[in-house]
């Protein structure tokens, strides 16, 4: 008992220490800039990698102040922010720093020279290319590999799908969806944007069955269509069926034009 008294203020200042650093590492990649794990950079990977130690020894070395603690890795970051925005800046640093595209396949054939200097086998080739739902290499006009190390492909012109300027046709122009009702809860910011109200919002739910927005699972707005696609939640076990429902009624059809 006498040691956990005395380990007790110890624990106590690990924890506030690990919340601390926590939060301030979180508001701290954030602040760097989105982006996916798959697709950092090497020197990304190294300072996230030594975010996370400079704040791990700081935790757990009591003797070392949460402000000195604190100092590599606002050093760190700086370091980053730095050398990002002269990656920005200069194509040469850029290249230095996160390398340069490589092409590895060039009308359907594999340039081993390229696949050698990348560190790269065939298999892996292969499987990147299957990942892509490309199964032939007769298909690939040029295969690039990324500074990310992804596989960018452009299909040979006897392999990609029709698009519609090949059967000179227009489409129209494609609206972006709007979440309107996520698990219950009302976007309203994703509302405004459609220049909608709740009001409104209310009226097409009923419609689907839904005496509220918290009987609701998901709900889409989707403008090219018209339709606002209504998901209620599970009862009794049984997933709900999506239902769509006119976005503008007859009745204020008028209005809306």
């Amino acid at each position: 008992m006498a040691e956990l008294h005395e380990a007790a203020p110890l624990a106590v200042g690990m924890v506030w220490k690990a919340a601390f650093f926590y939060v301030v590492l979180l508001v701290l990649l954030r602040f760097m800039g989105k982006r996916e794990i798959a697709s950092y950079a090497p020197l990304d990977l190294v300072v996230s990698i030594m975010l996370a130690d400079a704040a791990v020894i700081s935790i757990e070395d009591e003797r070392i102040p949460v402000l000195v603690g604190l100092l590599p890795v606002l050093v760190l970051v700086a370091a980053q922010l730095l050398l990002s925005w002269l990656n920005l800046k200069s194509p040469t640093i850029r290249s230095v720093v996160e390398g340069a595209p490589t092409i590895v396949i060039r009308r359907g054939v594999v340039d081993e020279a390229a696949l050698r200097q990348q560190r790269m086998n065939l298999s892996e080739l292969l499987s990147s290319l299957r990942l892509q739902n490309v199964h032939n290499l007769e298909d690939v006009e040029w295969g690039i590999l990324e500074p990310s190390g992804r596989l960018s492909v452009l299909p040979a012109a006897s392999a990609r799908p029709v698009q519609p300027r090949d059967l000179h046709i227009s489409p129209p122009e494609e609206k972006r969806p709007a979440y309107l009702v996520l698990d219950g809860a009302v976007d309203r910011r994703a509302l405004a944007e459609t220049g909608r109200d709740e009001t409104w919002l209310a009226d097409r739910l009923k419609r689907a069955g839904a005496a509220s927005p918290r009987e609701v699972f998901l709900a889409v707005l989707d403008p090219s269509r018209g339709t606002l696609t209504v998901q209620l939640r599970e009862r009794r076990g049984r997933p709900g069926r999506p239902i769509a429902v006119p976005a503008v009624s007859e009745a204020d059809a008028p209005a809306a034009r």
